[in-house]
């Protein structure tokens, strides 16, 4: 049996040899190509922008028309992007309890509210397989540090197959001298307690949560009155809006809220949260909510607009 592989060997040895080499070269391009592709997009960019509002800087950290250096930065910007990679690092290397712990109180409150649930909805969807990716500063300011992530497929964890790029936006902050992340597009939550107090009814806007794509407020409504009243009837469609400086309308979602939600009765008092479709936005800054089918007395029909500062 010996003598007759010999014999085919030596038939074919040119043949054989040639298919090894072309199996060699193919294996080394891929680690190559591979290696360079982790060198050349694993980074971060040190060009760090901030903006600033054109009123109060402390009620709209995001929110701005222009964009500015920000020299405070530059100090601490190695140590933040650090930590989007450790993240990365864990999530890649499948140290999920490393990575969920990582994540901010925000973030696990209000996306995440155990590990469980962040590797169900965020790990496996992101990090099925090992991901090489590419990071640069987006927005710095108010102590939120937003980068822009685009993520790819390695190539020796998927054999060369054709990848698309996932965006994602991290967010770190500071808790208790931690840098932590916000995932998912998630940028931040900002305290507001403001408050608008009129016919009898007090709404308190308590927060907002900024999401990449809407913005969820959090509001209290007080019925100081001795009538049953509706925040929005939902008679009609896009009757309550969210709007900003330019007087821009951004509708809310009502549609997630139901009837119950919106019937506050005499003398409760009721937390709802609003959700409104405005993407991200750096030139404008919020100033109210408008009610434009509020009911202050849901037995007689007694329509009006509520304006609630923000």
């Amino acid at each position: 049996m010996l003598n007759n592989l010999i014999r085919k060997y030596n038939r074919n040895r040119r043949e054989i040899w040639i298919v090894v080499v072309i199996i060699a070269f193919i294996i080394g391009f891929r680690y190559a190509l591979t290696s360079y592709m982790k060198n050349d997009r694993i980074g971060s960019s040190n060009n760090a922008t901030t903006y600033f509002p054109n009123n109060n800087q402390n009620d709209y950290p995001f929110l701005n028309d222009k964009i500015y250096e920000n020299k405070n930065v530059s100090k601490n910007s190695q140590e933040i992007s650090n930590t989007i990679k450790t993240f990365i690092e864990y999530c890649n290397n499948r140290q999920v309890e490393e990575a969920y712990d990582m994540l901010s109180e925000d973030t696990k409150y209000n996306l995440y509210k155990s590990k469980t649930e962040f590797v169900k909805n965020y790990y496996i969807t992101f990090f099925k397989t090992k991901k090489i990716y590419n990071m640069q500063a987006w927005i710095t300011s108010g102590g939120y540090y937003t980068y822009k992530v685009e993520f790819e497929e390695d190539l020796l964890s998927t054999g060369g197959a054709d990848s698309n790029k996932i965006e994602e936006y991290y967010t770190v902050v500071k808790e208790n001298e931690k840098y932590k992340i916000n995932i998912n597009r998630y940028i931040g939550n900002i305290e507001i307690n403001k408050i608008t107090e009129k016919n009898n009814v007090k709404i308190t806007v308590l927060s907002k949560n900024i999401y990449l794509y809407n913005i969820e407020y959090k509001i209290k409504v007080e019925n100081l009155s001795n009538n049953t009243i509706v925040l929005d009837t939902k008679n009609t469609k896009r009757t309550t809006a969210l709007m900003d400086s330019n007087n821009f309308a951004y509708p809310a979602y009502m549609y997630k809220l139901l009837e119950n939600d919106l019937t506050v009765y005499s003398g409760e008092t009721k937390e709802i949260n609003i959700q409104f479709n405005q993407q991200y936005n750096a030139k404008y800054y919020n100033t109210k909510i408008v009610f434009n089918n509020f009911n202050l007395d849901n037995n007689s029909n007694k329509k009006t607009i509520f304006e609630v500062d923000v």
